[in-house]
């Protein structure tokens, strides 16, 4: 069990639990968003990850309502925790509210008092009509998920993302995942679509970014408008990296012909470092060859550069793991290419 040692902390209004009515979060009205069966990642018969694939991160629940608070309770498979950030990045929950331009802004984080495998509930307090969208776990594995609203609100299907239908698709490591996030709201591709108004799917996984050949295939028959290519921080074997890279690149490509692919080395401050150094130039040798191949939609990011700005020795935890100006910086660099091979017309 964890318990909050500052009670300021868990801020939640006292609220009588008699004035709540309870949603299942995978029924109608809620949308969820970047999961593929309940709230996994990727089906539970895919062979690789073991249980990261059901870990939530990425995941998201949507719906509309006037209600003076949005409550939530929450149950857990198991307690697997393991997060740099905890706990609230590992095992909490924060929410969002849409914007009329589509982007999304911060309304509040769900902080309970104490946590077990039980799960718990807490409570927010909101205004007005609005869509809201609910930030799921890091590392969690999450059973059962319910949202509350009080009695003779209305509850109602969220509005549409800006770009309909097909989301921003990102693999990567622990980075993508957002390990050192202080909640979820807080990764790198999080960001990106709260900025843009978008759809995303989160495919990192700590410690476990290989390019496996059955992860290739997968993505590429995801229906997707862009591809997020983050890999590179796990390949400390340069010959795995120079032997997966390009063949993990090309079999997205021949699915998706047309979609802005954007490939990123691992974030850093410096390239002295031979597996940063080495893989920055496998990973643009990918990228030269897509282009001698033909390939107009392709686009190369220098992590050694994504910190880039005042304090960017302070944008990580532990030297390597981006804190929560780290992932703002990778989303403002990263954010950018994706506008631009998008073509929105949003600036981020």
């Amino acid at each position: 069990m964890y318990e909050v040692a500052d009670k300021n902390i868990n801020s939640s209004p006292k609220i009588d639990t008699n004035e709540i009515v309870w949603y299942n979060a995978l029924n109608s009205p809620v949308s969820i968003h970047g999961a593929v069966c309940g709230f996994a990642r990727v089906p539970v018969e895919f062979e690789l990850f073991s249980d990261l694939k059901e870990q939530s991160v990425g995941v998201r629940a949507r719906f509309s309502t006037d209600s003076p608070f949005v409550a939530l309770k929450v149950f857990y498979k198991n307690e697997n925790n393991f997060c740099i950030t905890k706990p609230f990045s590992a095992w909490g929950f924060d929410l969002y509210k849409s914007l009329s331009d589509g982007s999304e802004i911060f309304v509040g984080a769900f902080l309970p008092a104490e946590h077990n495998q039980n799960g718990y509930q807490a409570i927010i307090n909101t205004s007005g009509q609005e869509c809201y969208t609910v930030n799921f776990p890091l590392c969690e594995v999450v059973s059962e998920v319910y949202i509350g609203v009080k009695k003779g609100s209305c509850f109602l299907p969220p509005s549409q993302y800006n770009r309909m239908g097909k989301p921003i698709v990102f693999y990567g490591s622990s980075i993508t995942q957002g390990a050192s996030a202080s909640r979820p709201g807080n990764t790198y591709p999080a960001m990106i679509a709260q900025k843009l108004g978008v759809d995303h799917i989160n495919l990192g996984f700590s410690g476990n970014e290989s390019a496996e050949k059955q992860m290739a295939e997968y993505i590429s028959k995801l229906k997707m408008d862009a591809f997020v290519l983050d890999y590179h921080y796990n390949a400390y074997d340069l010959e795995m990296l120079k032997a997966n890279h390009y063949n993990f690149y090309k079999t997205v490509r021949l699915r998706n012909p047309f979609i802005p692919i954007i490939m990123v080395t691992a974030p850093c401050t410096k390239d002295d470092e031979p597996w940063i150094s080495g893989g920055i130039k496998i990973v643009q040798e990918t990228y030269r060859r897509a282009k001698e191949e033909g390939d107009k939609y392709v686009y190369f990011i220098n992590g050694c550069h994504l910190f880039d700005g005042e304090y960017s020795q302070s944008c990580t935890v532990d030297g390597y793991h981006p804190n929560d100006l780290g992932f703002f910086r990778m989303a403002t660099v990263i954010g950018r290419t994706l506008t631009a091979a998008l073509e929105t017309g949003f600036k981020l």
